[in-house]
């Protein structure tokens, strides 16, 4: 399930970057892969550092206002909101992808995790409902935008004389991220299936695990039930 999300984080950002390139070849009806590349590597590269460097500079925001007795409970639930927006924003501005960019910051804001979670157990208990409720609410916001434009356009494709290419190439692509998910997640079972060790484990054993899942069985489960 970690390494599903985590995939899912970088595929959506990727995807979403290349499209935007892709739209703008599409309207000036000029494309060069090398000119597209670089606009790729700049817009992905760039919100990349943009948002490590964005979320290393909130996190000492928030640092600095627990050291000083500051980090009031409504104000910390505001400034966790208002991460993202402010980050995607200010990304967007400077033509950088502010999608990577809210990743590469979560990903600063999971490093920084034991640092910043040294607070009251209230505090904690109210970011997390808060996180769980607008998550579920933004999850199924999106399934239901999703639910009323893909029959429309459906319907669109469908008339189209390049409906039978667009199905083709879909498949083909489909495929292709089937066997390279399948491929990468066989060659990587053990340290997928490794269990963690820690100081605890040498002095506690571990409780009897069950039988695990065969290797080709893992791989083809992960490719099956990764997000597309």
């Amino acid at each position: 399930h970690a390494i599903q999300e985590g995939e899912s984080l970088m595929n959506d950002a990727s995807g979403v970057v290349a499209f935007k390139v892709a739209v703008a070849a599409a309207l000036t009806g000029v494309f060069s892969p090398t000119a597209a590349l670089g606009d790729f590597l700049f817009t992905a590269i760039g919100g990349i550092v943009f948002g490590l460097i964005l979320g290393y500079v909130i996190v000492r925001l928030r640092l600095f206002l627990r050291n000083h007795n500051l980090d009031e409970i409504p104000m910390l639930v505001v400034i966790q909101i208002l991460t993202p927006i402010f980050i995607y924003l200010l990304c967007e501005i400077v033509n950088v992808s502010g999608i990577l960019a809210v990743v590469a910051a979560g990903l600063i804001h999971s490093v920084a995790r034991d640092k910043l979670e040294k607070t009251t157990t209230r505090l904690q208990m109210v970011t997390d409902n808060t996180w769980s409720v607008l998550s579920y609410v933004l999850n199924g916001l999106v399934f239901v935008l999703l639910g009323f434009l893909l029959p429309n356009v459906c319907r669109s494709l469908w008339q189209e004389d390049y409906f039978l290419a667009i199905t083709a190439a879909a498949l083909v692509i489909t495929a292709i991220l089937f066997a390279v998910r399948l491929g990468w997640t066989y060659l990587w079972h053990p340290k997928f299936e490794a269990p963690p060790r820690d100081l605890l484990s040498y002095i506690i054993p571990a409780e009897p695990a069950e039988p695990p899942v065969s290797r080709l069985r893992y791989a083809v489960i992960a490719a099956t039930c990764g997000i597309h």
